[in-house]
């Protein structure tokens, strides 16, 4: 009995070693659920970005080094305009000269012959400034008309002048004649800063690079007999590109 007993107590130590050996390590509790739901911080970014308020910086776009100065002015979308290169091109009448340009800010000089009776030549300067012209048409008009005096010695009048526009090669010029006694305010080397009845030719040619601008002034006479030479260079002016 005592024996039965002894047997009986060992299988139930056997079961509860038994038991002890498949117990497995308490598992760690699971991190709680993110929330799905986003916060007012992040609804106030998603609406800035998408209204535009809220742009990557330039420098992240274009992955410049470390250190590379801030580039977050420039918008990078933005194209440059397309360039216009080209450039007035004419052909002078044989009778005229081309001369040393005797200023920097001329781009060009022609003699134009004197006639019979005239102490001088006439002359015809070619300006260029570049896309920003130099005033306008208008204003060197103006100008050009304003170193001019009647023979009493007082203004031009209105209406004392002819100008007019017209077409030459899908180019528009404006033509402008006035005579008088001229003083252009420069009287370098000359004997007297007054030149009496002078006249002059002028023409403003509107490019796709700016305007140009044609200059002639001698004697009446000389000027006049070269009216026709005058329109004729003109009509020859193109604007030709690469």
């Amino acid at each position: 009995m005592r024996g039965l007993l002894q047997t009986i107590a060992g299988v139930l130590c056997c079961v509860g070693l038994l038991t002890g050996c498949e117990r497995s390590t308490p598992e760690s509790p699971a991190p709680p659920a993110q929330s799905t739901t986003p916060t007012d911080e992040e609804r106030a970014s998603v609406r800035d970005l998408v209204s535009g308020r809220s742009q990557p910086a330039a420098s992240e776009m274009t992955g410049l080094p470390p250190g590379h100065p801030p580039i977050d002015n420039i918008d990078l979308t933005a194209q440059a305009p397309p360039s216009t290169a080209g450039r007035l091109t004419y052909t002078i009448p044989e009778s005229w000269t081309e001369t040393p340009v005797s200023s920097s800010v001329r781009e060009a000089q022609y003699a134009l012959p004197k006639s019979e009776g005239d102490a001088v030549d006439g002359e015809l300067i070619v300006f260029y400034f570049g896309t920003g012209g130099a005033g306008g048409v208008d204003a060197n008009i103006e100008r050009w008309v304003g170193q001019f005096r009647t023979a009493e010695g007082g203004p031009i009048p209105e209406g004392g002048y002819s100008r007019r526009a017209f077409e030459v090669n899908e180019l528009t010029v404006a033509f402008v004649e006035v005579e008088g006694t001229y003083n252009d305010g420069m009287a370098v080397g000359r004997d007297s800063a007054d030149q009496e009845n002078f006249r002059l030719l002028g023409a403003i040619v509107a490019t796709p690079v700016g305007p140009w601008y044609f200059k002639g002034v001698g004697p009446s006479r000389t000027m006049q007999e070269q009216r026709e030479n005058f329109l004729a260079f003109v009509q020859t002016m193109k604007f030709e590109t690469p």
